[in-house]
């Protein structure tokens, strides 16, 4: 394994400490190769994720389950779907 130095924030250097005194690591390379493997892990997820509702609006389009909408029409459209659409809140 090659070594890199990598500077780290106080709080990205307070974290490695914290993670390490709680046990959950046992020094700072293997705290970096946990978050490392947890970012890989994460992106894969929310790729499938993305791959899983362009599959599902696809299907919803050949299955005709849609509303088309003039563009003029489109506000008017969103704000009778919900108050936090309209107000461009995110779906949580």
């Amino acid at each position: 394994m090659t070594a890199q130095n990598v500077p780290l924030s106080d709080h990205g250097r307070e974290y490695v400490a914290a993670v390490i005194q709680s046990g959950e690591a046992k020094d700072a390379a293997e705290v970096v190769d946990l978050a490392l493997r947890k970012m890989e892990a994460d992106q894969h997820t929310m790729a499938e994720v993305f791959r899983e509702s362009v599959r599902a609006g696809v299907e919803d389009l050949d299955q005709g389950r849609f509303t088309a909408v003039a563009s003029d029409d489109l506000p008017a459209f969103i704000k009778g779907l919900s108050p936090r659409l309209a107000a461009g809140e995110p779906k949580q």
